[in-house]
């Protein structure tokens, strides 16, 4: 009996830390349809192995759209999400729900892995208490790195993103679950989510 209550203790805790892997602090549900835009650098970044983009939404004269920020250094693409105008799309025209500032880094890393991350530093969020430092793309997009508090963030490691230069005790990237392929209403979509 004292035999399979141990095993029972390390399967549960091993359950523990893979589940505290992914955040809930910040209320994050994005869908894109990749089905509807199969050229989008988005797209790119799921099925290409070391592609990486950050994206965020943006409302102009009350048009949804995507900026998509590549890790390559090609230009930012504007993704107008409207205009299919599918039902589906519904799904697409609301994005408050996309981390601690509306703001993701989704790709596949070196080792073939999707990962999405939330684009705010998490050690300048505990220190200073706002969701306002987002990181941008640096080394030709192997990292991302912080212009507040200058830590680097090595998002290409078999077990999750590394702060590079960074002191004991700090956090790494604050992560969320990903699924691709998904699919809603028969489409193929990625779904990234708490």
């Amino acid at each position: 009996m004292k035999r399979i209550l141990a095993i029972f203790s390390v399967i549960l805790l091993c359950a523990c830390t893979t589940e505290q892997q992914y955040s809930t602090q910040y209320p994050c549900n994005f869908v894109f349809i990749t089905q509807i835009y199969p050229t989008s650098k988005l797209t790119a970044a799921v099925k290409n192995v070391g592609a990486f983009v950050i994206v965020s939404p943006k409302v102009r004269n009350g048009v949804y759209s995507l900026m998509i920020t590549p890790n390559d250094g090609t230009d930012e693409e504007e993704c107008n999400i409207i205009g299919g105008a599918l039902e589906v799309e519904e799904l697409n025209q609301r994005y408050t729900n996309m981390g601690a500032r509306n703001q993701l880094v989704i790709g596949k890393d070196t080792y073939g892995t999707l990962r999405a991350f939330d684009s705010q530093c998490p050690n300048c969020i505990i220190k200073y208490g706002k969701e306002k430092y987002p990181m941008k793309f640096t080394d030709n997009g192997l990292f991302l790195s912080c212009p507040n508090c200058e830590r680097v963030y090595d998002i290409n490691t078999v077990n999750g993103p590394v702060v590079e230069n960074g002191q004991q005790g700090d956090r790494s990237l604050i992560e969320y679950r990903i699924s691709f392929p998904a699919s809603i209403s028969g489409y193929e979509c990625l779904h990234v989510h708490n």
